[in-house]
């Protein structure tokens, strides 16, 4: 598992991954890397930089794989919150006009994503909650945009099609940051283009900050060995 931090695309840093979540991926098997990724600046750092970082990390594990002991054809990504997007978009934007590596992107075996805004628009509507301000500044210095802006380019949606690898939205019922209404588009779009990958849970009492923390094994171990 490749994990990407949150921090609305603009803090946090990669030992953000919960222990208890770290410790039970471990138990089962899995080996994990975290990853830093260029954070967005008002004068730097535009889209599509973080995520081709988060891509290039998944090619540096398949890169160095027999260095590493992991298996580069058994790679899933993960993340929580902004980190829950980027892990969303290298899934299913691979090889994708204007977010792609230069020499092309690594293939992954699913997303695996904790209170991930999968509705970019909906991120920028009016709010008072400090989060999503703080996020909606980050999309407008990554976008190089004012008070409107064409969110399409980091917009997941815009870029599924039937035969991306599956991808599991795991929301909070009690996140008010990126609640559980997000799915809607992912599943608006899966069903326009024929794709079958998506699975979505809303787990109850658990907020933002607890829904990657706190989840049950059950929200996620029986995913991930269905695809690894």
């Amino acid at each position: 598992m490749v994990w990407y931090h949150g921090g609305a695309w603009a803090g946090g840093e990669r030992w953000q991954l919960p222990s208890g979540f770290r410790d039970t991926l471990l138990a089962a098997g899995y080996a994990v890397a975290t990853v830093d990724y260029r954070l967005a600046q008002l004068l730097d750092n535009k889209w599509p930089t973080g995520l081709l970082d988060s891509k290039l990390a998944v090619k540096y594990l398949e890169t160095f794989a027999g260095q590493l002991g992991v298996d580069p054809a058994r790679v899933v990504t993960s993340g929580h919150s902004a980190g829950g997007h980027l892990a969303v978009m290298v899934a299913i934007s691979r090889n994708a006009p204007g977010v792609s590596l230069a020499g092309g992107d690594p293939a992954v075996k699913g997303a695996l994503s904790f209170a991930g805004p999968v509705d970019i628009p909906m991120v920028m509507a009016p709010t008072a909650n400090l989060v999503l301000v703080a996020a909606q500044l980050s999309i407008r210095w990554m976008l190089s945009c004012g008070d409107w802006c064409d969110t399409s380019p980091m917009q997941p949606p815009r870029y599924l099609d039937a035969g991306d690898p599956p991808v599991r939205l795991v929301f909070g019922a009690d996140d008010q940051t990126v609640p559980a209404t997000h799915a809607a588009v992912m599943v608006t779009a899966a069903a326009n283009v024929g794709y079958g990958g998506l699975t979505t849970e809303t787990l109850p009492g658990l907020d933002h900050d607890a829904v990657n923390s706190d989840a049950p094994s059950s929200s996620y171990l029986p995913w991930l060995a269905a695809q690894l």
